[in-house]
């Protein structure tokens, strides 16, 4: 008897935001159809058809699914993902067919804000959230775990295929800063930039490295995967013993929707010595999954200003010998591949608290 079902009405990559709650450790697929597999999570009891991509069937994969189990069917709770075109004529047909369901409206947001076009009073809508909503005059239920985007990159570029296990380590990175360098020189105003020349004030250039694989010219307006930029960051980040991370959102930014990006993921997930340069509230979210990182060696503290760590660092970088340099980039190299292991507990696992919250 199936009593619980999950489903992303939005086609073709639905699979996505459903492994970033569940997870794939905890998924098991319990029946492989023509347009679609079922899986199951036997902790909250709760069934999961995910369309194939090469399916054909133009219809709802709620309809099909529906329709291939409606005599095993006496469902308690239907969740459901709702297409981002903000679209409820579906959800109206859904609900005059079946009129003993009542379904909760689910918005994961992990890469930006939904746009939320449905009748509040009408359905039961909860929004899980890798960012703070902007907006507070919504009366609606917010679920929030920052932590969420990186597990949204983690299945949308496929690492969830990868064995780390087999990544080799550099045997001979150059004794320098790599520094992620989009967007450096794209305005005097960059934060990027005023980073780069805080460091440069205090580094000599022969330590720092700027350009990226993907600069060189024929990579210029090449029509790049996801894949092809993910293998272009591992050889990034793996050329020099350190790296200087800059996420997208400014240090001392006012907006309230900061959040992760696939570059925090690359560091930990590559397991290179890395200082991030982002909102101090995303470290400190980090160090409570047990992450350490390079802001931590130099006396990174939520409370003080963010500069004071990072240049700590750029002064050890700039007064040390290579032997302190080398001993401080194996410490770390090995710290990255514990942190590697925490993130990816973290991000295969069930998200339990978010999950109880939407199914309660």
């Amino acid at each position: 008897m199936i009593n619980n079902v999950f489903v992303d009405l939005n086609r073709g990559r639905e699979y996505i935001k459903i492994l970033t709650l569940f997870g794939n450790k905890e998924l098991k697929c319990v029946e492989n159809k023509a347009d679609y597999n079922l899986f199951y999570n036997k902790k909250y009891d709760i069934y999961i058809p995910i369309q194939h991509t090469t399916s054909t069937n133009s219809k709802n994969i709620l309809d099909i699914f529906l329709e291939d189990n409606i005599d095993s069917i006496d469902c308690k709770k239907y969740v459901l993902l709702p297409t981002e075109n903000g679209s409820n004529e579906y959800l109206d047909e859904f609900i005059n067919k079946y009129t003993n369901i009542i379904p909760i409206l689910c918005y994961i947001n992990t890469d930006n804000f939904p746009h939320i076009s449905y009748d509040i009073d009408k359905y039961n809508i909860k929004i899980v959230a890798s960012m703070m909503y902007p907006r507070d005059d919504m009366d609606v239920d917010l679920m929030f775990d920052c932590g969420l985007s990186l597990c949204y990159f983690y299945y949308l570029n496929l690492w969830s295929l990868t064995d780390f296990s087999l990544l080799f380590d550099n045997p001979n990175p150059k004794d320098k800063i790599f520094c992620y360098s989009k967007g450096f020189y794209s305005g005097a105003r960059s934060h990027r930039k005023y980073w780069l020349d805080r460091l440069k004030s205090i580094l000599p250039n022969k330590l720092i490295k700027t350009s990226n694989t993907l600069d060189k010219p024929h990579f210029k307006n090449a029509n790049l995967t996801l894949a092809s930029y993910a293998l272009a960051s591992y050889f990034d980040y793996n050329d020099c013993m350190f790296n200087i991370i800059a996420e997208t959102d400014n240090v001392y930014g006012l907006n309230k929707s900061y959040k992760f990006t696939e570059k925090t993921l690359y560091s930990i997930l590559f397991a290179n010595p890395s200082f991030l340069i982002c909102r101090p509230e995303l470290i400190n979210y980090l160090n409570t999954l047990k992450i350490a990182l390079l802001n931590n060696e130099f006396g990174f503290n939520l409370n003080e200003d963010f500069s004071i760590c990072f240049d700590n660092f750029s002064k050890f970088m700039a007064n040390s010998n290579l032997e302190d340099r080398i001993i401080l980039y194996r410490k770390h190299k090995e710290l990255q591949k514990i942190n590697r292991a925490l993130l990816l507990n973290y991000i295969e696992t069930s998200k339990n608290e978010i999950l109880e919250y939407i199914l309660k």
